[in-house]
């Protein structure tokens, strides 16, 4: 199974606080730092991370859910010191960190286009409101 990358970021941020609780808010903040979003896209992302993991035992073997609070990513984390270039995963997650800015940079694009949109059809229907005013004004 791929990771998306709001699942993929979700996981991120999980890890680099592993041990520590991080709320629900802070954990939609960080994955979705430019839009809102409901926290069912949050807990839809940690069932997904939990079913890559095989995280199906109780208690929690890597990601840990504090009822009405948050998740805490509780399975050991150490970090290993590489080079770029000593590490073969350094190119994937580089060029998955790309793929995320760019989605980043589409969406507030449509995001722009769409509110061009919508500008444009207020300032339509203004001017048919006002079209038929005028007209209703003349034939009375």
């Amino acid at each position: 199974m791929e990771l998306t990358p709001k699942v993929y970021r979700t996981l991120l941020v999980l890890v680099s606080h592993a041990g520590h609780l991080l709320t629900k808010d802070d954990l939609i903040e960080n994955v979705w730092p430019d839009a809102v979003v409901e926290e069912s896209g949050l807990a839809r992302n940690v069932c997904l991370l939990r079913k890559i993991l095989g995280d199906t035992s109780h208690p929690a073997r890597y990601i840990e859910t504090i009822p009405k609070v948050g998740y805490r990513f509780v399975a050991p984390v150490r970090e290993i010191q590489e080079t770029a270039s000593s590490s073969p995963y350094q190119p994937a997650i580089q060029r998955d960190l790309g793929v995320v800015q760019k989605h980043k940079k589409l969406r507030r694009s449509m995001e722009a286009a769409w509110m061009f949109f919508a500008a444009v059809l207020g300032v339509l229907a203004i001017l048919l409101a006002l079209a038929l005013l005028l007209l209703s004004t003349r034939i009375h």
